[in-house]
């Protein structure tokens, strides 16, 4: 009897598929604002054919740079960055091209440009390694 049961029980085991769990690893980089805010309210990461959200973000002791983190899924997707304001109450939307995830960090630099002929503009420059 009891050879019975651990035969089944053996079957069992060797039959029952096993379940690994996925790891994720999360697209990250840093963001550093050289606009006359010198603030990142926060980061909007916008996958495109997957979940948008909230980028996780840690300050390097003040706010004017940040390292951020966000699973994008390995999708291609842009971030929003608020400068300036509050969380809650951005003062400037800024936004990067598409990026794709090939396993880089980001990392993001904020520029500010004014002249006395066009309105202020915010633009971002790129680099991964």
């Amino acid at each position: 009897m009891f050879r019975k049961l651990k035969s089944i029980i053996f079957a069992t085991l060797l039959l029952t598929p096993t379940v690994m769990p996925m790891t994720s690893l999360a697209t990250s980089g840093s963001i550093t604002d050289y606009t006359p805010s010198g603030y990142i309210a926060g980061v909007w990461v916008e996958v495109y054919d997957g979940d948008s959200g909230w980028a996780y973000i840690s300050p390097y002791g003040s706010r004017q740079k940040v390292s951020w983190s966000y699973d994008t899924e390995g999708l291609p997707f842009c971030l929003h960055i608020g400068v300036g304001g509050s969380p809650e109450n951005w003062g400037h939307n800024v936004h990067t091209p598409t990026l794709v995830d090939k396993g880089k960090r980001f990392y993001i630099d904020v520029h500010y440009s004014a002249s006395s002929w066009n309105a202020p503009s915010y633009f971002t420059k790129v680099r991964t390694y």
